[in-house]
């Protein structure tokens, strides 16, 4: 893994599709990033951030904030090795979509730094309406085409 300026964080281990991590209470976390580019009908890679947490019965969802500072430096990684893009939808499976919108945006506000773009936009699934992100490297040479992707998806529910 690369070296990282988070003050502190958990190990991060590749395993070739995803980036895991593992908390001090046993919460197991899987970030994933999947080609979206086929949904969106354009040509330059763009991914699905996918973040994933098992937490086991015996185990507390007690906030770390090494999680965060976890993701971030994933997210970092993804940035660097990809001049290209990635879009979230917030999961709505427990009515907090809106607390991962605020904790995304605050997130964006500590990495961003001049290094990645966002645009948001709302959708609805399921008939209940939740919020998704772009994210794009400042220095990519086809954010039009991104954009145009990004908000089609957008006008569409993601269903294309």
């Amino acid at each position: 893994m690369t070296k990282s300026n988070w003050p502190s964080r958990f190990e991060v281990f590749f395993n070739g599709n995803s980036y895991e991590f593992t908390t001090d209470l046993g919460v197991n976390y899987q970030i994933a990033f999947v080609d979206y580019s086929g949904v969106l009908e354009i040509h330059t890679p763009v991914y699905m951030l996918l973040i994933d947490r098992f937490v086991p019965e015996c185990c507390s969802k007690k906030y770390d904030e090494r999680i965060k500072y976890t993701i971030l430096h994933i997210l970092e990684i993804f940035f660097h090795k990809n001049n290209n893009a990635a879009i979230a939808i917030y999961d709505i499976i427990d009515g907090r979509q809106d607390a991962r919108k605020r904790l995304f945006d605050y997130w964006y506000a500590e990495y961003a730094k001049g290094k990645v773009v966002k645009l948001e936009g709302q959708c609805v699934i399921d008939e209940r309406i939740t919020h998704a992100a772009l994210f794009y490297s400042i220095n990519s040479s086809n954010k039009i085409e991104i954009v145009r992707g990004f908000n089609n998806i957008l006008d569409n529910n993601f269903y294309c």
